[in-house]
């Protein structure tokens, strides 16, 4: 298993076709999250550092999500205390 998603999940590579791919929202849905706001989206694209809500754990992987839409992994910087985009996945 890895995150939500389990081997019963699993498709023959020979058989997959348009209706039997999970969106990517889908399958991150249970890896931990940092919600920007959408007036902050232009700072997460360009790899600002943004200020890490009070009490969230670093963990990895971290996915900032935008309007219900992954943008991108984040890394954590500053202790913790704030966090940038890793990789861009827009």
């Amino acid at each position: 298993q890895v995150g939500n998603l389990t081997l019963a999940q699993a498709f023959d590579p020979d058989a997959v076709d348009a209706d039997s791919v999970l969106g990517i929202e889908e399958a991150l849905r249970d890896f931990p999250r940092l919600n920007v706001p959408l007036q902050q989206r232009h700072l997460l694209l360009r790899g600002q550092t943004l200020r890490t809500p009070p009490g969230f754990p670093e963990s990895d992987p971290c996915f900032a999500w935008v309007d219900g839409k992954v943008v991108s992994t984040v890394t954590f910087v500053n202790g913790g205390t704030h966090f940038r985009t890793k990789r861009l996945l827009v």
